[in-house]
């Protein structure tokens, strides 16, 4: 899923050991609003659970986080090393699915959001209010699903293999063939049984994509990897802003169409939901 804040530098203001650390933007007489009046919400730092702080009609979700491992540098050096990353990044993330409630509308932050004090979250709040406030409509009442679709080339030829009359009546043809135009058109079969299941992967995924899009506010392709290793290959990556009220009909077609196009080699798997990160628009300090 895309970042939806990227991340903003911390003064170093020697006299503080912590620094102020947002998780996301919510609205005020939420629930979400009164978990963070309550510090119901573990942070970070599970012994600095989130508190609000307030501006514009705005509420951001924030915690205290030291120093030494949020400044700039430390940080930086954190984003290096995955076995101290990732269960930050787990907490973070936790948090962040901790203030999705259904009466309350929510621009999550992107990992490592980290201000030096309380005034700069405020300004933060007072310099965007417009532009949250927007986002906030905009994902009101929505929650983002995330699909992959998973490609396995050798199902998809066989089954090819099997639906094609063109592939099958090469494959006759080669049969009664002498050697060499046997070989010739077994060349040829296999030239056709490559694109016709290139063709059939290609009108599988339109379909799966029309037909959630139609139970979507928004949808969001993501790029693929530029080179993929052999077998299973991930063939579409995307996200969807489903309105809550459609969101059982959506999960229903997700698996109605993986039932369909599983056996013919393409997998289509459903996860979420997530916070809206792929749909909120790049937030900087």
């Amino acid at each position: 899923m895309r970042s939806s804040a990227s991340r903003p530098r911390a003064r170093r203001t020697k006299s503080r050991p912590f620094r102020y650390y947002l998780y996301g933007v919510v609205e005020p007489g939420t629930e979400a609003h009164r978990l963070l009046v309550e510090r119901r919400v573990e942070g970070i730092e599970p012994s600095e659970p989130l508190f609000p702080i307030e501006a514009t009609g705005l509420v951001a979700g924030v915690s205290r986080v030291p120093a030494s491992q949020f400044d700039e540098e430390p940080l930086n050096e954190l984003a290096g090393d995955l076995s101290r990353l990732s269960p930050l990044v787990v907490r973070h993330e936790q948090a962040v699915r901790a203030l999705l409630r259904p009466d309350a509308s929510l621009v999550p932050m992107a990992f490592g959001a980290v201000y030096s004090d309380a005034e700069r979250i405020a300004q933060f709040l007072h310099e965007g209010a417009d532009r949250l406030q927007r986002l906030l409509d905009k994902v009101r009442g929505r929650e983002e699903w995330g699909l992959k679709v998973i490609a396995d080339p050798q199902r998809l030829q066989q089954s090819t293999e099997i639906s094609s009359g063109a592939v099958r009546a090469l494959e006759r043809d080669a049969a009664d063939a002498r050697p060499g135009r046997a070989y010739l058109l077994a060349r040829q079969r296999d030239r056709l049984l490559a694109t016709e299941a290139r063709r059939r992967a290609i009108q599988g995924l339109d379909e799966i994509l029309a037909r959630l899009s139609t139970l979507s506010a928004a949808i969001h392709r993501d790029a693929l990897p530029a080179e993929q290793p052999g077998g299973t290959q991930l063939a579409l990556k995307a996200s969807f802003l489903v309105d809550s009220h459609r969101v059982n009909s959506f999960q229903a077609t997700a698996e109605e169409l993986d039932r369909e196009y599983r056996p013919v080699g393409l997998a289509v798997e459903l996860t979420g939901p997530w916070a809206a990160y792929s749909f909120v628009s790049t937030l900087s300090e």
